[in-house]
Order: C-alpha cells, then sequence, then structure tokens
C-alpha cells in the first residue's frame, strides 16, 4: 500500500508552489492558510503573503492591523493573530532560527498536533503522521473503519491508526500523499475508485456513502446583526472587534446584536450610544452569511442625529475614517458588502433630513 501511494504520489502530485522550495517558513504558511481554507483559494493568498512577509523578522515587524488586512477574505482571523505572535516568538525564543523538532514546533502559537506534524516530516523527515479531513476520509474507507471521526476518541484511533500506516522512511511524502488521495481521488462525494492507486486493498469503496461516519454534529449557532453606517461630514465610525469572538480584531461600522425591530432598535441606540432623537432608515435588509458553525443574518441602517449627538459616539470605542482609507483596514467580507452600498447614502441622508 505504502509503496503503492507513494508512486502515485510522484506521478500525480499537484505543483503546488510551497513544494517548489521546502522550508519551514513556506510550509508552515501554507499549512495554517489550508486550515479552513481550500487550496484554489488558498493559492493567492499563499503567494500573496510570501510576496509581502517573505520571512519570519518580515512577519514579525509588521504590524497586526497589517497582517489582518492581507488575511480578509481568509476568515478564522485568529489563524493571522497567531502567525504574527508566532513568528515573534521565533525571533525572540528561538533566536531566529525555527525549531526542528515536533515537540518544539508545537510550542508555537497557533500550532497544534496537525500543523507541528506536516511541518516536522516535510521539513525535517521526523516520523509524525498527518490527520485532516482527508485523512480521516482515506483512513475510514481504506479500512472500513465506522470509528466516528467526529468524537475526540475517534480521533485518537485515527492518528494512532495514521502512525502505524506511515511509511517511517519518507513521512514527509507519505503524509502528503494521503492528503492529496483525499483531496483528488477519495473525495467526499463521487470518488474516484477506478483512479485510486490503493483501490485493491481498500476494504470499504463500495460502501463509500457511509464512510466516515460522523456520530454528532456541532449546533449551528444563529445570530443577528444589526449594522450602521454613521457619518461625520465626509468620514465614517468604524471600531475594533475584540478577540473572542468571529473576526477577531477586524474593523467594522457600529453594530447592535439584536432581532428587534426598528423602533425597538432606536431604544438600543440610546442605551448603547447615548444617542438621542437618532432617525435611521434600512439600506439592506436581512441578508444570509454562513460561517462553519454559525450563520449570520446582517441587515444595514443608515443613522443620521445631530453633530452634537453623533459626536457622543466616540466615547464608545469608535473612531472616523474616510472612505479612500478604509482598504487599509482589515474587515470582512460582510462590512465589504455594506460599503458596497456607499453610493446610496447620499439619497437616504436627503431623506433623513
Amino acid at each position: 500500500m505504502r509503496k503503492a501511494l507513494l508512486y502515485w504520489y510522484s506521478e500525480a502530485k499537484r505543483n503546488l508552489p510551497w513544494r517548489q522550495k521546502i522550508s519551514f517558513y513556506r510550509i508552515w504558511v501554507s499549512e495554517i492558510i489550508l486550515q479552513q481554507t481550500q487550496v484554489k483559494q488558498g493559492l493567492s493568498y499563499f503567494e500573496q503573503f510570501i510576496k509581502r512577509f517573505p520571512d519570519f523578522q518580515s512577519l514579525a515587524n509588521a504590524n497586526e492591523k497589517e497582517v489582518l488586512t492581507l488575511w480578509q477574505g481568509l476568515g478564522y482571523y485568529s489563524r493571522a493573530i497567531n502567525m504574527h505572535k508566532a513568528a515573534k516568538q521565533i525571533l525572540t525564543e528561538f533566536n531566529g532560527t525555527p525549531p526542528q523538532t515536533y515537540s518544539e514546533i508545537k510550542k508555537l502559537k497557533g500550532v497544534g498536533d496537525y500543523t507541528a506534524a506536516a511541518i516536522s516530516s516535510i521539513v525535517y523527515n521526523e516520523p509524525y503522521a498527518v490527520v485532516d479531513g482527508n485523512v480521516f476520509r482515506v483512513l475510514s474507507r481504506f479500512f472500513a473503519d465506522k470509528t466516528p471521526t467526529t468524537t475526540t476518541a475517534g480521533k485518537k484511533h485515527f492518528v494512532s491508526l495514521a502512525n502505524t500506516l506511515l511509511d517511517k522512511t519518507h513521512p514527509g511524502d507519505f503524509n502528503q500523499a494521503m492528503m492529496e488521495l483525499g483531496a483528488l481521488i477519495c473525495t467526499p462525494a463521487n470518488p474516484n475508485c477506478l483512479q485510486c492507486p490503493i483501490a485493491k486493498q481498500c476494504k470499504g469503496k463500495d460502501n463509500w456513502k457511509n464512510l466516515p461516519v460522523k456520530s454528532k454534529m456541532i449546533k449551528n449557532r444563529m445570530r443577528h446583526f444589526s449594522y450602521f453606517i454613521i457619518q461625520k461630514n465626509d468620514k465614517f465610525f468604524l471600531h475594533k472587534r475584540g478577540s473572542d469572538d468571529i473576526y477577531k480584531n477586524m474593523y467594522e461600522p457600529p453594530l447592535i446584536e439584536t432581532e428587534k425591530d426598528i423602533s425597538a432598535l432606536l431604544q438600543e441606540v440610546e442605551s448603547q450610544w447615548k444617542i438621542r432623537n437618532a432617525k435611521i432608515q434600512l439600506i439592506v435588509d436581512y441578508k444570509k452569511h454562513i460561517l462553519t458553525h454559525q450563520t449570520i443574518f446582517y441587515r444595514v441602517f443608515y443613522l443620521s442625529a445631530s453633530q452634537k449627538e453623533i459626536k457622543k459616539i466616540f466615547n464608545n470605542g469608535y473612531f472616523l475614517v474616510s472612505e479612500t482609507d478604509i482598504k487599509n483596514y482589515p474587515i470582512s467580507n460582510i462590512v465589504k458588502k455594506i460599503f458596497s452600498y456607499y453610493k446610496k447614502l447620499s439619497t437616504f441622508e436627503k431623506n433623513l433630513n
């Protein structure tokens, strides 16, 4: 099985940029990007990231806002925040030389078992198996193993199985071959078993629809966001989100999380921002934005009030940004869409006044 898989990988592997020049930094960046992102989308981000931050030092010396701005659109922004911190770690704790063992690599911020195994095996040829969604699927089908992949015990079981199967002589290539097989051949739907290099030994190929087994589903959280376009002269109010929720440390217009109707929403505006006699007009009614475990329903309002009242929002952590400078702030895809309605604002302004 190992021999067949490694031969297939040598012939069929994709010509990905991080494979062209193997280094700790390039493999690390690619693995972090691909944790929650498909290769097709991740390619351009990888190339942009490497171009702007070609090494640990340039990444460590950048400010967080710049890193997040380059990352925007990829989601799971804690990944970028942790990468930035890890680059600083390498400069301060490792004297600028990245760690070279699995256990030391795991000490880096944001690096867990999976990423440490990928880096240590691909860069340093250490025998640690990589187990991601693709590998879970390949292992489950190959062995017709009905152990649930979504439980802690199940994950440990498949990690142990992967380490048993691992080619200890070529761990980096073997790990990449397993992931590549899951991405190209043993896909979630309609796997190409006829082209699979290990189909002869596969016990689950006739039952692939039922493998892997997922015993429990994470409940999807529904949230309702009301965003407000608030202007002072030709500038917009923004604020920085916290680090304990989605869109960590990203920037956005004033937001109230509520399902309340417009009359109740005005009361929230006065309660939260102390803005009295505000007028609001709906720009966009609820739109749906789906995340992995959350669904965001967001709507956008234009808020108008006297200059005296508008000043009060400064006391709530908001600041003014010109339209041309918004691009210099890391913003989510939702916020990008919100500002795409800017051309309509003059009409709303006239109606409200």
